[in-house]
């Protein structure tokens, strides 16, 4: 079994003023500078190592490690997330929504994505607007996938080759449109090890979301990819699914801003 992992991220506060200016349905997957230190921690005392996000593009990828990313661009990501991984000499995956940076005052600038970018993080696309890739038509998909990778492109100097879905939600369409410009890293939200097979083909990836109530605990047997946590993950993912085709993409994400709200 692969014990190869990537954990996804959002929002890192550090503390209760920061934490209010997230939106209320974006904190159940923010957490604090001090969890994350802590994680870092984990990792470092149980030698597992971080890896960087290009290690996966190796033949073969590596076996054993984590791959750190973060969904979305709030201004965490420079203030705090940049910060501490650059002081413990790591690097990360940052997947951006193109049409919020410098538009919203929560959100990165560019200059501030170039600047991480320079200093060896991967600023990656999370599409141009933040839609659902399956409520696209497949020019609209194209349109997303294009438009935000040439604008990444040309505000940090970076090749843009991977996405991760909006939602972690997509189709096959999706992923062919991918492919035919040039991406080849396709992150989504399933729950899963990333298996040395998917990645050589370009495979869809799953990732393991760290979230506010994240125990310890909990997050050793995810950096482990303890196998037993990951059956029963992956079990619970497929039922949340299974909603989600059912009710639909807009009714299950406004019953979900109403629970979190």
């Amino acid at each position: 079994m692969s014990h190869l992992v990537a954990l996804m991220y959002h929002a890192i506060y550090a503390n209760e003023t920061e934490l209010e200016t997230i939106p209320e349905e974006d904190r159940p997957y923010a957490i604090s500078t001090h969890q994350f230190e802590q994680q870092l921690e984990i990792l470092k005392k149980q030698n597992i190592p971080v890896l960087e996000p290009q290690a996966i593009n190796q033949t073969p990828p590596p076996i054993r490690g984590v791959i750190l990313t973060f969904d979305d661009g709030d201004q965490s990501f420079f203030k705090h997330a940049y910060r501490i991984l650059n002081d413990k000499g790591h690097k990360a995956m940052f997947f951006i929504s193109t049409d919020l940076i410098d538009q919203r005052d929560d959100f990165c600038t560019w200059d501030e994505l170039k600047e991480m970018a320079e200093a060896g993080m991967l600023i990656q696309c999370h599409g141009q607007t933040h839609r659902f890739f399956d409520d696209l038509t497949e020019q609209e998909s194209r349109s997303e996938f294009h438009t935000a990778q040439q604008t990444l492109q040309q505000h940090t100097g970076q090749k843009v080759y991977a996405i991760s879905f909006p939602g972690g939600r997509y189709t096959e369409k999706d992923i062919a449109v991918g492919k035919s410009l040039g991406y080849t890293c396709f992150y989504t939200s399933e729950i899963g090890t990333l298996q040395t097979h998917r990645v050589n083909n370009s495979s869809p990836l799953p990732r393991l979301p760290i979230r506010q109530n994240t125990s310890e605990q909990e997050f050793l047997l995810m950096a482990s990819a303890d196998s037993r946590y990951i059956r029963k993950e992956t079990f619970k993912n497929f039922l949340k699914k299974m909603m989600k085709n059912i009710l639909g993409n807009t009714l299950y994400h406004s019953l979900y801003k109403a629970v979190t709200g």
